[in-house]
């Protein structure tokens, strides 16, 4: 289904070409040409021209675009995009994935094909629950968005709210354009993660199985260790220098493990570094694992991967606390 513009023109481009789903893919590459030199800024006619194989001229661009053609779109700028849909049966995996390259920093293109509409997802905003569960986006309160119908910034609720247009509940599928070299996607991530807290509990002290909140996300392996020199008096001098040596690749996949109570203060019991350039058949994708008093480094070069275990001292009473640099929180609905 198309998804058409139903606002006035911005961008300064003619009308025809204006719909939500172009404007959406300019805002996500507007947004990328302003942090990375590498990528070029475009304007809403190269998004009209690179959605297709060929030139369409001025007819067809006023139907709007499906969600192929802004995966093309991605595509052709010289990302790499990955379409996630969800499912049915099994929604919960569909926002957690999306929390996750949301927290990640990412720009989200969103398709509420019901609606035949099309938004940029920039922002989400937590919310204090008390109830027992290991999902995170249970503890999201709404997300932030570009819409073209209004100005920016706009808040819609994470679930459907009498007086709400939408909600995140009417998003049918998402784009994430990703950078070269991450090929571990998210599923793989939620997979793992459930697999590897069953080993951690032998050695690092975890929240029951039933009440552990599981939070991941991509970044560089230069804001990982700038945010272990930050807090290096919760982490210990040996862990901080470790980190600081250890050889990993650009991009890394960052695993958080909290109870409830740990949560809510922003704290976690435990932290693992993936390796984001791993396959999803790689058995052992995993760096480095810690929590308050140990830590555990994997040598991947062998295999099965060999664990080498370090003691942490660091400051007395100094909780972990969790990495929130990629993307700034938003304590409260606008």
């Amino acid at each position: 289904q198309k998804m058409r513009w139903r606002g006035f023109p911005s961008m300064d481009q003619h009308t025809d070409i204006a719909v939500c789903a172009h404007v959406a893919c300019w805002s996500i590459l507007r947004h990328y040409s302003e942090c990375y030199a590498s990528q070029r800024e475009l304007l809403v006619h190269d998004i009209k021209v690179m959605a297709h194989q060929f030139d369409p001229g001025g007819l067809v661009p006023g139907n709007g675009l499906d969600v192929y053609e802004a995966e093309r779109v991605f595509l052709a700028a010289g990302t790499y995009p990955l379409l996630v849909s969800k499912s049915i049966t099994t929604p919960d995996d569909f926002y957690a994935q999306l929390l996750a390259y949301l927290d990640s920093g990412f720009p989200l293109f969103a398709a509420m094909e019901g609606r035949g509409h099309a938004i940029v997802i920039v922002g989400r905003s937590w919310q204090d629950v008390r109830a027992v569960s290991g999902n995170a986006w249970d503890r999201v309160s709404g997300l932030t968005v570009i819409d073209d119908n209004y100005l920016p910034y706009r808040w819609v609720p994470a679930k459907a709210t009498t007086g709400a247009e939408y909600s995140a509940q009417d998003i049918d599928r998402f784009i994430v354009a990703l950078p070269e070299k991450i090929y571990y996607p998210a599923t793989a991530v939620e997979a793992y993660a459930k697999t590897f807290a069953k080993f951690l509990r032998n050695f690092i002290t975890m929240p029951a199985e039933n009440e552990t909140v599981v939070r991941y996300f991509v970044t560089t392996v230069a804001a990982f260790r700038e945010f272990a020199r930050k807090n290096a008096s919760q982490l210990g001098r040996e862990l901080v220098a470790a980190i600081m040596q250890l050889e990993t690749a650009q991009f890394v996949w960052v695993l958080e493990y909290a109870s409830p109570a740990q949560w809510s203060k922003g704290e976690i019991a435990a932290r693992a570094v993936l390796d984001a350039s791993a396959s999803p058949k790689d058995a052992t994708p995993i760096w480095m694992a810690h929590g308050t008093g140990t830590a555990i480094f994997f040598d991947r070069s062998v295999v099965p991967a060999k664990a080498d275990f370090i003691n942490v001292i660091p400051a007395i009473g100094a909780p972990l606390s969790r990495m929130e640099q990629n993307l700034r929180p938003i304590n409260a609905r606008p």
